[in-house]
């Protein structure tokens, strides 16, 4: 378990360098690939926050699978791409990239929320029933 907390907060930490680095540096690429225009329209912060977010969700999830692998976290990705391709349906007519970008994001960092809620409630909530439990032995 103490692994698995040093391995997501080293993913976090690593990640966050990388996903800056990524954002100052693909401004000036897409730019040379697609030009000027292309880069205004594009929210590079908005997709390496879903990027960031993504990676640490991935690294939680595999301590998940080394646990036994909880249902509610297929119900909920099932749940989450229902949700983002609807939301795209509307988000990129209306928004171009831009939508798409920001719904991805928004995706991504809920299934954050809910593999860390699940990972939570699993190792580190006190069960208060438990903790208050009467000694009956004496």
């Amino acid at each position: 378990m103490q692994l698995a907390n040093k391995a997501v907060l080293v993913t976090a930490a690593l990640m966050l360098p990388a996903v800056v680095i990524a954002a100052l540096a693909a401004a000036p690429i897409i730019s040379i690939a697609f030009g000027r225009n292309f880069i205004r329209r594009f929210p590079l912060c908005l997709v390496n926050a879903g990027t960031y977010f993504l990676g640490i969700e991935t690294v939680m999830v595999q301590l998940l699978n080394s646990e036994g692998f909880p249902p509610i976290i297929v119900v909920a990705w099932i749940v989450d791409t229902i949700i983002n391709v609807a939301l795209n349906f509307w988000a990129i007519p209306r928004y171009g990239i831009t939508g798409a970008s920001i719904v991805s994001s928004v995706c991504y960092f809920l299934m954050f929320l809910i593999v860390s809620a699940v990972v939570w409630k699993r190792n580190y909530a006190r069960h208060p029933a438990a903790a208050c439990a009467p000694n009956l032995s004496a």
